[in-house]
């Protein structure tokens, strides 16, 4: 799948924030956070949300996005 944007690539992040856990892991495509979904539901039991972001395509924008 392309991105909405040109010179863009969706990453998938899976997050659950508690009062003593943050978690959080980045897929390329939506089956492997899929797959990173349930491993956090079988090692934490708790259920995770899945957000689509669209990052630019360079080393700069990835580190922008995640700060």
């Amino acid at each position: 799948m392309k991105a909405k944007k040109p010179n863009y690539r969706k990453v998938y992040a899976v997050r659950f924030e508690d009062l003593e856990l943050k978690y959080c892991a980045f897929y390329t495509n939506k089956i492997d956070a899929d797959k990173g979904k349930t491993e956090f539901k079988r090692k934490f039991n708790k259920d995770a949300l899945i957000d689509q972001f669209d990052v630019p395509y360079t080393k700069k924008g990835f580190i922008d996005f995640v700060d």
